[in-house]
């Protein structure tokens, strides 16, 4: 088997939330999975991981994310 570099991220926004064991004890619709390499040497995963914690931490930009309709708004929403 190859091997394999970088990283990935999928996100899923779930239709109701769950319980999640978080910090501030709320329920959870918006989950993030990064897969990294072990080789991957380079942080852009971290910072791409720092990215979305600030806009995570802003509730216009969480209500705009859960009010996207395809995955290009999500993005840019997450990204810019």
């Amino acid at each position: 088997m190859g091997s394999w570099r970088g990283y990935s991220i999928a996100i899923a926004r779930l239709k109701s939330q769950i319980d999640w064991d978080s910090i501030d004890e709320e329920p959870v619709d918006l989950v993030f999975l990064f897969a990294v390499a072990k080789e991957d040497e380079s942080d852009n995963h971290v910072k791409l991981l720092a990215t979305i914690s600030q806009v995570l931490c802003e509730d216009e930009k969480v209500s705009e994310l859960k009010r996207s309709t395809n995955p290009e708004t999500f993005k840019k929403i997450l990204l810019n």
